[in-house]
C-alpha cells in the first residue's frame, strides 16, 4: 500500500480518514534524510508543517534519518513502526544516503512485503525506478540513479506551484520527452496517488 504525495501536509488527514483509520496503525517512522540539510536553516516551515500534519492525523511520529546508520539499525527502526514515511527535501542527497548505507533493498523488501509507505515530494520521487536526471546529472557523488522501484513511473511533484515554475518550464518538461526516462505523473500539492496491494492506482484530489 503506497501513498505518493506532493505535499503531505495538504493530504495527511484525508489519507488517514479514507484508507488507514480502520487499520489500527499507530506509529509512523518519519524519515527526514532528504530534508536533513535544510532542517533548522530558517526555511523549513514546509518540513514542520509536514511533521505536524501526521501528528494531527493521530499518529505517534518518530523522527529518524538513516544517514550514518548500520543495516541493523535501519531494519530495527522500520520493523518497530507501522508506517514508513519518506520526507521531501533533496532527492540526490536522499539517494546518496541510500547508496552509502546500502539500504535501498531493505526498504524495497519491507514495503513489498506489506509495510505501508507514504512519500512526499522527494520521498515520492525515490519510489520510482530511478530518480530523474534533472535532479542528479550534476551530482558526482551518486553511483547511479537507481531508486526504490516500487512503481514503474516517476512522480513530478509540485505541479502548478509558482516556486517550481522555472524547473518545470525548463528541465522537467524537456526531460519528459526523452525515451530513456520513465513516464511521468504530475502531482499538484493537493493531490496524491494511492496504489493498493494489487497495484491498482488512483489519483485523488483534495479540495481545500
Amino acid at each position: 500500500m503506497l501513498f505518493l504525495t506532493s505535499s503531505i501536509s495538504s493530504v495527511a488527514k484525508h489519507i488517514h480518514d479514507t484508507f488507514l483509520a480502520n487499520k489500527g496503525y499507530k506509529t509512523v517512522l518519519f524519515i527526514e534524510t532528504a530534508a536533513e540539510l535544510e532542517i533548522g536553516e530558517g526555511d523549513d516551515a514546509w518540513f514542520q508543517a509536514d511533521l505536524q500534519s501526521l501528528k494531527d492525523a493521530g499518529y505517534h511520529v518518530d523522527r529518524f534519518t538513516f544517514t550514518g546508520k548500520t543495516r541493523d539499525e535501519i531494519v530495527s527502526a522500520v520493523d518497530e513502526h507501522d508506517i514508513v514515511y519518506m520526507s521531501g527535501g533533496n532527492t540526490s542527497h536522499l539517494l546518496q544516503q541510500f547508496q552509502k548505507t546500502d539500504s535501498l533493498e531493505i526498504f524495497r523488501d519491507k514495503i513489498q512485503q506489506g509495510k505501508p509507505y507514504i512519500g512526499s515530494s522527494a520521498g515520492s520521487i525515490i519510489a520510482g525506478p530511478k530518480i530523474p536526471e534533472y535532479l542528479a546529472e550534476t551530482d558526482p557523488r551518486l553511483e547511479d540513479y537507481t531508486a526504490l522501484g516500487l512503481v514503474n513511473f516517476a512522480v513530478a511533484p509540485h505541479w502548478g506551484s509558482e516556486h517550481f515554475r522555472e524547473e518545470y518550464v525548463g528541465k522537467r518538461i524537456e526531460i519528459a520527452y526523452r525515451d530513456d526516462q520513465p513516464p511521468y505523473i504530475l502531482l499538484n500539492d493537493t493531490q496524491y496517488l494511492y496504489i493498493d496491494d494489487q497495484g491498482l492506482m488512483q489519483v485523488i484530489e483534495i479540495k481545500v
